[in-house]
């Protein structure tokens, strides 16, 4: 099997492995937001249910005091009738009537405003960090370790560097053991096809070729 035939079947499995795991993260992702979105929902509904019960029992403490007030009113002014005649012997003219207490008044709760524009989709990095916090939580979201990738091709020679600095002078060597005995010529003559043989010191023989003529002048 080739290395480009190896390589492409490697990288076929890994994109098997890969993707099963990409449709996991993306499920979990869709799963967070929509959990989060229903969060979300849920705190908005709870949130619209304090502040009703808040306008309520503000328009309550309204109304009381609109009543207690009334009830002052009322009184001061059976109290101005009653002694608006002053040679009039009238129980109770002489003790001044107390004011009213302070009352704060708060309108009723305004309808509700109209909805908001759309919230900003999550970016990259927010569903990383939300993923990388369902999974620190939750071992099964963790995938399994992958195969060791193939060895990459070899690249291309650098270019040929500077010359570096003159290196110091080394060490004389030893001396070498004797070399075998080289092979010498031992004859040479001229056959009866004038052709020169030369014969070797290891008892060959070499034919260099004719060097005469053998028909005459």
């Amino acid at each position: 099997m080739s290395m480009l035939t190896r390589a492409g079947t490697i990288r076929k499995h890994k994109i098997r492995m890969i993707l099963p795991i990409i449709f996991v993260v993306a499920f979990l992702a869709l799963s967070v937001l929509s959990l989060l979105q229903a969060r979300a929902f849920n705190d908005l509904q709870a949130d619209r249910a304090k502040r009703i019960s808040a306008a309520t029992i503000a328009n309550q403490k309204r109304d009381a005091a609109i009543a207690g007030l009334s009830t002052s009113v009322n009184a001061l002014r059976g109290q101005v009738d009653r002694c608006k005649d002053k040679r009039a012997n009238t129980p109770g003219c002489q003790v001044p009537v107390a004011p009213p207490p302070a009352v704060t008044v708060q309108g009723a709760v305004g309808a509700t405003g109209p909805a908001g524009p759309p919230g900003a989709s999550p970016t990259d990095s927010q569903l990383a960090s939300l993923i990388a916090l369902y999974c620190s939580a939750h071992d099964d979201c963790r995938g399994i370790p992958g195969i060791n990738g193939s060895n990459g091709a070899n690249g291309a020679d650098g270019g040929t560097g500077p010359p570096g600095p003159a290196g110091q002078d080394g060490k004389d060597g030893t001396n070498g053991t004797n070399g075998t005995d080289g092979i010498s010529v031992t004859n040479v003559q001229v056959n009866d096809q004038c052709h020169l043989i030369v014969t070797l010191s290891n008892d060959s023989t070499i034919d260099a070729g004719q060097v005469c003529s053998l028909i005459g002048p």
